[in-house]
């Protein structure tokens, strides 16, 4: 029987503890905790009814950089990328999506989150949950259940999984309580890495790394777990600045002992500039020894287009591939749109018809989103790399 076969005894049940509203999303541990009840046979506490509120619409501009102190921010930033002879490849972050809670209020079990977002889309609170065993939600107001793929998977396989490391202070926490709660599986190993390295590196999105009296009082009880994996808690000074800004006196956050510290040597991290991204390498890359040299070289490529390589490549394509972006850096934009193999593709079938120097060119100057050139494509490329060639050589002539 499947799990969402439990959702309307649930909601029915849940409505028994406290009248439900009509409106809004029904989402967090109650609902999550009484499909674990009913897939499990494992009797779960409920200790409040999260729901949901959308206010009003709120514009994803750089404001939000400045009320994140205050308010609770989730956002997404999607990359812009540019290329200059000087700097290289440059990544320019926008706010994509978001929301910011605005007000909590209590009505005995029922907490109500009133927010305000850039999209009414619920997807976008589901998302932002920091455990694969939270990320599920109802549509009070029609009955429709949301859910994302990593909390279907949680059910099946009952293994814990970062999903947002947004709150990586929190969340180590909070993972620790969510494996003893639901007796679930939880593979340290991986996510607390994870974690360290969310705490350590630094991202272009949202980061909360301090949390207050509630966790405080929660790290009390996993505080010798949590040191012997070199985790250790550490007091926020009260400067006069936070005093003046209204900032509460009472926050930590936990700080990775240096022991512990998540290295970089070789660079593996270099083309994680968001925790979307490190979600994919923690996923995908790390623990791999091919894949994490593959993405040591083309880890900027890759983290843009997930797909960009499915099967390891020779080391003659490896090195071949690597030359050229060594020759030509701009093909990060002129090449983005294509697989590593599409891309290799690419590049010989260019040099099979022109000279090196017209190839590098084509591939400085053409947005090419195509594997497949005819011999037609590449002699009118050719034709305008040349023209390019002529007038550069041209513009640098200087007689005596």
């Amino acid at each position: 029987m499947s799990w969402k076969n439990y959702i309307p005894q649930i909601i029915e049940e849940l409505n028994e503890l406290q009248k439900l509203t009509n409106h809004g999303l029904l989402a967090g541990g109650a609902l999550a905790n009484k499909i674990w009840e009913k897939v499990n046979n494992k009797s779960m506490p409920i200790n409040d009814i999260d729901i949901f509120i959308y206010d009003e619409y709120l514009e994803p501009s750089d404001k939000l950089d400045e009320d994140r102190y205050k308010k609770f921010i989730y956002s997404e930033k999607e990359s812009k990328k540019s290329f200059d002879s000087y700097a290289g490849m440059r990544y320019e972050s926008k706010h994509s999506k978001c929301y910011k809670i605005n007000e909590h209020s209590r009505d005995s079990l029922l907490n109500f989150v009133n927010y305000s977002a850039s999209t009414t889309d619920y997807n976008i609170i589901i998302e932002s949950f920091d455990i694969n065993c939270t990320q599920v939600g109802y549509d009070l107001s029609n009955g429709k259940l949301i859910f994302t793929k990593a909390f279907d998977e949680f059910i099946q396989t009952g293994d814990l999984k970062v999903t947002c490391a947004a709150s990586p202070a929190h969340t180590l926490i909070r993972i620790l309580k969510k494996r003893d709660e639901l007796s679930a599986k939880l593979d340290k190993a991986i996510e607390f890495t994870y974690l360290k390295i969310a705490r350590g590196q630094k991202f272009n999105n949202f980061m909360r790394h301090y949390f207050g009296d509630k966790y405080h009082d929660l790290y009390a009880k996993w505080k010798d777990e949590l040191f012997t994996e070199g985790i250790i808690l550490k007091k926020i000074e009260q400067t006069e600045w936070r005093t003046s800004q209204g900032y509460n006196p009472n926050l930590w956050t936990l700080d990775i002992d240096t022991g512990s510290t998540i290295h970089d040597g070789r660079n593996y991290l270099n083309a994680v500039p968001s925790l979307n991204d490190l979600d994919f390498y923690i996923r995908n890359i790390f623990g791999d020894k091919d894949r994490e040299r593959l993405w040591r070289k083309f880890g900027t490529m890759w983290a843009r287009k997930k797909e960009y390589i499915n099967n390891i490549p020779s080391l003659e394509q490896e090195h071949k591939l690597e030359q050229f972006y060594w020759k030509v850096p701009e093909m990060s934009l002129s090449l983005q749109e294509l697989s590593f193999d599409e891309q290799l593709s690419v590049i010989d079938n260019l040099c099979k018809l022109t000279d090196e120097e017209t190839t590098i060119c084509i591939l400085k100057t053409c947005s090419i989103s195509d594997s497949v050139l005819n011999e037609d494509d590449i002699l009118l490329m050719s034709l305008r790399a040349r023209k390019m060639i002529h007038k550069k050589n041209r513009n640098f002539h200087f007689e005596f």
